[in-house]
């Protein structure tokens, strides 16, 4: 590695581990299903996205990591839906419904 650099690791301890760069999908899969097992994640956020983020976590009351939970598992959904050809239909109170077009 040069110099500073620090190499990849998977840190573990009996109730959480670490995923950093570097591990395949298999590793994570691997790790991600055992119970009590937490996966880290250090991401920089776009100055909307975190603008987006304390908008969210003022309106909603929950922690960052709550909601930045939700909406992983939010994509992965749609993704999937749109993967089976399924379209994404937002319906208003009075019934009307608008297609959201979603490019992913």
């Amino acid at each position: 590695m040069g110099r500073g650099r620090r190499a990849p690791r998977v840190c573990t301890t009996r109730r959480e581990r670490t995923i950093t760069a570097g591990k395949d999908l298999d590793a994570v899969d691997q790790q991600v299903d055992e119970p009590g097992v937490v996966a880290r994640v250090n991401i920089a956020l776009v100055k909307e996205s975190a603008k987006a983020l304390l908008k969210l976590q003022k309106d909603t009351g929950l922690k960052k990591v709550d909601i930045v939970n939700r909406a992983i598992q939010l994509y992965e959904f749609i993704a999937t839906e749109l993967k089976e050809d399924r379209q994404v239909v937002v319906r208003g109170d009075d019934g009307h419904e608008v297609l959201v077009k979603i490019f992913m």
